[in-house]
């Protein structure tokens, strides 16, 4: 058995497991209420769950490939994590900080459909040493296809351009100019 099966095996039966009943007590002990739709899981405060519920319905109407992808072919769980943003590959676990919270329905469809992409570019979770210079270009390749499907859509201007290769992760909050920001997202509020 080579390396990475012993690793690949190593994570799906024990590290997930543990994984995800620690952030299951986590989220549960922060007070977070928890939406499925599908395969999709959201955790967060009840506004936050309205919101994710009406932007995975929107998600259908804009791309019904996508919302079928990310509601029956994915597990993906996102959860507000308020000024981070953050992203755990193996599990597939996306946070939703502030500055795409702020944007309500779009900010989270951002998310959705950068996971969707990151998902499908990586079938595998685990990468190996020799394939990080690979995973980065595919990476690259991800941000702008993300991208491009949200100004395909006229999603707004700072949103497309948070998924570009020199300002990925960047948002600018609704609320504040809408020149690109200068720093990560999480940073902005």
């Amino acid at each position: 058995m080579t390396a990475m099966k012993t690793l690949r095996l190593f994570f799906a039966y024990i590290y997930a497991p543990v994984f995800w009943s620690m952030f299951y007590v986590l989220q549960r002990l922060m007070g977070h209420s928890r939406l499925r739709v599908g395969t999709l899981t959201f955790w967060g405060p009840p506004e936050f769950l309205s919101t994710c519920s009406a932007s995975v319905e929107r998600l259908q109407s804009l791309d019904a490939e996508l919302h079928e992808r990310v509601t029956e072919h994915e597990r993906l769980c996102f959860y507000h994590s308020g000024k981070r943003l953050e992203q755990a590959f193996f599990p597939r676990s996306f946070s939703v900080s502030d500055s795409y919270a702020d944007w309500q329905s779009d900010g989270i469809i951002a998310r959705l459909v950068y996971a969707a992409f990151l998902a499908r570019a990586f079938p595998r979770q685990v990468i190996s040493a020799a394939d990080r210079l690979a995973a980065r270009a595919r990476h690259d390749d991800v941000l702008a296809q993300t991208g491009a499907w949200l100004a395909a859509r006229s999603f707004p201007e700072p949103l497309v351009e948070c998924f570009q290769e020199e300002t990925s992760g960047q948002v600018t909050p609704p609320n504040q100019s809408l020149e690109p920001t200068a720093g990560r997202c999480d940073d902005q509020i």
